[in-house]
Parts: C-alpha cells; sequence; structure tokens
C-alpha cells in the first residue's frame, strides 16, 4: 500500500504472476486497475504481469492529483495537473 488509495503488486519471481490482497472495508471496496480501469471486487487475485511492469491499483471513492513531472521543481511547477477519482 501506499497511502489508503494505493495499491501497488510488483512480480517477485519470475513467474510472471502475483498473488495479491486486496483489502477491503467490510467487503465493500472495490478495486480499480490504473491503467485499464478494470474493477477487483475478489479480496485476493492472482495478477499476470510482465516482469518490467508494476501492477497498480486505486481504490474506489478515492482522488488522485496527477502531474507530468519535470527535472526542476519550478518547471514542474507550471505543467498543467488533473484529478483521477475512481
Amino acid at each position: 500500500m501506499w497511502g489508503r488509495n494505493f495499491l501497488i503488486s510488483p512480480a517477485l519471481t519470475e513467474s510472471n504472476y502475483v498473488h495479491a490482497y486486496f483489502p477491503s472495508d467490510s467487503g465493500l471496496t472495490i478495486w480499480y486497475n490504473y491503467y485499464t480501469g478494470q474493477a477487483i471486487e475478489s479480496e485476493y487475485e492472482i495478477l499476470y504481469t510482465e516482469l518490467d511492469e508494476i501492477n497498480l491499483h486505486v481504490r474506489s471513492g478515492s482522488v488522485l492529483p496527477l502531474q507530468e513531472p519535470d527535472v526542476v521543481t519550478k518547471r514542474s511547477r507550471i505543467k498543467p495537473f488533473g484529478l483521477l477519482y475512481s
């Protein structure tokens, strides 16, 4: 977990499969794949992933600020930003 609303499930072996646990608040929490928007409603999932990719999931009801990074903070502040609501 990275904070309350962001879940990272990296592949730690060369098998390309990740046994992921998705925490739930009384069974009402839905997690969404950050890249595809696909919902995951079960507590345990086996996820296929390439070894150079990382599984990222966002908790339902969360708001994530997004902004394109830059190498210098001053230039990064003038880049446009958005919000991802799941």
